[in-house]
């Protein structure tokens, strides 16, 4: 199943996620890394790894500027993440989940798309934006939304 988080930066589409994660696959933070994959726009190989425990350890992540950033998500990126879902495992579920999914080009979008449309058993993808305008209609009609707001500030 595949699922669109919308909202503005800080709304709390990550720990949403992370909250998804332990109820599907328990508190041991060493098979939630092993189950979910996270395809961060702009990292190092080393920063995603640093990143996605320090997520899922529900730990503030900060944005380091000494980092190599890219502009968009690569076709390598999205193929490794769907190479990891659908790879075989005896994990209650795997999850991919794609930040800033509007970072990913047409092509790149595409490629993810046969995913989208047919789903692989025991996977959930989740695909994080501030802007799903960016996205392709047919990404857009492939998953189920979930829209954030930011709370106000007597809330």
């Amino acid at each position: 199943m595949s699922w669109l988080i919308i909202g503005p930066k800080g709304v709390g589409k990550k720990r949403l996620v992370k909250e998804v994660a332990q109820t599907l696959l328990g508190s041991n933070q060493g098979t939630q890394i092993a189950a979910v994959k996270w395809v961060e726009c702009g990292l190092t190989d080393k920063a995603k790894k640093a990143f996605q425990e320090a997520t899922m350890a529900g730990e503030q992540v900060q944005d380091d500027p000494s980092l190599e950033k890219k502009n968009e998500i690569t076709m390598e990126e999205i193929r490794a993440g769907l190479n990891f879902v659908s790879l075989k495992s005896t994990l209650p579920c795997k999850i991919l989940v794609v930040s800033l999914a509007e970072e990913m080009n047409e092509n790149v979008q595409n490629a993810l798309l046969k995913t989208l449309e047919e789903p692989l058993k025991k996977t959930l993808i989740f695909l994080l934006s501030e802007n799903p305008n960016r996205l392709l209609p047919t990404i857009l009609s492939r998953c189920q939304r979930i829209v954030l707001h930011a709370l106000s500030k007597e809330a």
